[in-house]
């Protein structure tokens, strides 16, 4: 059986256009495979950076904290002796000492670094406490 030369014609134009759908369709898979691969390589980069930042934050952290505990507890050591008789001379408060102390706020712990009791001398009272 043989086909007519249009018909030979029309059916080799329907593969040809086919084939060329294919081939682009092809291209963009190429593409499509390039980008991925690349922006795959630039995930595992991005991730060794934020662990090396991770690991450098640590650090700072411990630094940070070592540095905060050392001045801090050097300034509550003078605030303890300092604050008291500031306080007795410029507002006319008695403290006996000043502590630590932990206290119970809402059913949460919260820590006091400097805490004490005392009386405040009114403009009437003596000098006596």
């Amino acid at each position: 059986m043989s086909i007519s030369p249009e018909l030979y014609e029309a059916v080799t134009r329907i593969v040809e256009q086919k084939n060329s759908e294919i081939k682009v369709t092809r291209e963009n898979f190429n593409k499509l495979t390039s980008i991925v691969t690349e922006l795959s390589n630039n995930i595992l980069k991005l991730a060794e950076a934020q662990k090396r930042t991770e690991d450098s934050l640590g650090m700072l952290f411990k630094a940070v904290s070592w540095f905060s505990d050392t001045i801090g507890f050097g300034l509550e050591d003078i605030a303890k002796v300092m604050f008291p008789p500031w306080l007795e001379k410029h507002e006319r408060i008695k403290i006996k000492e000043l502590e630590r102390r932990f206290i119970k706020v809402d059913g949460e712990e919260i820590e006091i670094n400097l805490y004490g009791e005392g009386k405040k001398r009114t403009s009437s009272s003596n000098y006596n406490w």
